[in-house]
């Protein structure tokens, strides 16, 4: 492998058959006053090494990838967090595009969505452009490309995405999670909670309130990105995702039993969640409480505080549910239903892919079953639930880890500046 500044350089290291790596100049930040002369330079330095090859459009154009990365930690990350005796910096991917793949969205296996590709994937493309392998195990997979209409429109949509949700979250999701303050507010002040007509509207408040946390996750259905107002386009998603289902919280016939609306909210949430991960995790990237495509660590699946949410969620569900199911044969099965199929979303690797999950959801269900059974709880029972949490997460990391053996020796991640590689297959 050739590793070259020099545009100039690169035709004549593929001549060779090496694999080159051009350096490009790097680009300040936004704020800084030399960022437009350096994008020129970046820009000029690219053109110079694919004028070199021909041009874009040659027909002998070897495969080239180009990455552009930066750093995601904080300048100064001693001052936010701790990570050691040494406050270590990360990079993120910013770009990568690939001219075996034009007009195409990137995806990979590691990312699994459309427009999404790891930097861990970069050398993982490089060995399989050439039929090669890595001598161990390495992180990443290989590009692939996915039909899309608009592939640069696309990325567009997920770095404005990205760069805009943090400042949004707090006021979209917090304006609505105000209202189940003031409800609580009115239910446990005594002197408010004793005016029947006060109290219902609070309980009703306190009720819907939960409801912003799976409309969150789920507000890239609608590009709020794109407003002139961000932030005001996503509370306005928010605010009316809330109200739908807040409509089916208070209108249906359950608004009759005094738990009935707080344990359908709770439902609702389990369950879009829960949804939202079986079918893909497509709507949870860029948005409040889901991936970040730059900096984020996984893009699908359930995250520590999404299981959270879901498992809190379910519990709740079923203790309103309880208080019309009566027979502990009843609610025994429910248990069981309710926590086979949160463990099996959780679990599942194309779906929720949160093994350790599982360390939690059998015990909590399973404990909740023996609670409503009438069984007395003793020691070797919590024992057994806390052996069958692990062995269901050590069969289902084994499964996985036999189905995908083949392929994980063609992967490994690296880590980099802003630059282009080149190869020619022989």
């Amino acid at each position: 492998m050739t590793e070259t500044d020099d545009p100039t350089a690169v035709a004549g290291a593929l001549q060779d058959g090496d694999v080159v790596e051009l350096i490009a100049p790097s680009v300040p930040d936004h704020d800084d006053p030399s960022r437009e002369q350096a994008l020129t330079e970046l820009d000029g330095a690219v053109a110079a090494a694919l004028e070199d090859l021909g041009g874009c459009e040659a027909a002998d154009l070897p495969r080239t990838l180009l990455v552009s990365v930066a750093a995601t930690d904080p300048e100064h990350p001693e001052e936010v967090e701790r990570t050691g005796a040494v406050a270590s910096r990360t990079v993120g991917l910013q770009v990568a595009m690939d001219t075996a793949l034009p007009g195409q969205a990137l995806t990979s296996g590691a990312t699994k969505q459309t427009g999404v590709v790891m930097i861990t994937d970069v050398v993982a493309t490089v060995l399989s452009s050439h039929d090669a392998s890595a001598d161990g195990l390495i992180p990443g997979q290989p590009f692939r490309g996915t039909d899309s209409d608009d592939a640069q429109r696309l990325a567009w949509d997920r770095s404005e995405a990205a760069r805009l949700v943090d400042a949004a979250t707090v006021p979209a999701l917090g304006s609505w999670l105000a209202l189940g303050v003031i409800g609580l507010v009115i239910v446990l002040v005594p002197a408010l909670a004793r005016r029947r007509r006060l109290a219902a509207v609070g309980r009703a408040l306190a009720a819907v309130a939960p409801l912003a946390l799976p409309v969150g996750l789920c507000a890239s259905l609608v590009p709020w990105w794109r407003s002139d107002s961000p932030t005001l386009a996503l509370a306005g998603v928010v605010w009316g995702g809330c109200a739908a289902l807040s409509v089916l919280v208070l209108a249906g016939p359950w608004r009759r039993d005094r738990f009935g609306p707080v344990g359908v909210s709770a439902a609702l949430v389990a369950g879009i969640i829960l949804a939202e991960s079986a079918f893909g995790s497509r709507l949870q990237l860029s948005s409040p409480l889901g991936a970040r495509p730059i900096s984020g660590g996984r893009f699908y699946g359930l995250s520590n505080h999404l299981f959270g949410m879901v498992l809190a969620a379910a519990m709740m569900a079923l203790l309103c549910l309880f208080t019309a199911v009566r027979t502990p044969r009843a609610r025994v099965l429910w248990t069981v239903g309710v926590g086979l199929a949160v463990a099996a979303v959780c679990v599942a690797p194309s779906m929720g892919a949160d093994f350790g999950s599982g360390l939690a959801t059998v015990p909590a269900f399973g404990l909740l079953a023996l609670l409503v059974s009438g069984i007395r709880s003793r020691v070797w029972h919590v024992l057994a639930l806390g052996v069958g949490g692990a062995a269901a997460v050590l069969s289902v990391s084994f499964l996985d880890w036999s189905r995908a053996r083949p392929r994980t020796a063609r992967t490994w991640g690296a880590s980099s500046t802003s630059r282009s590689a080149a190869s020619r297959s022989p």
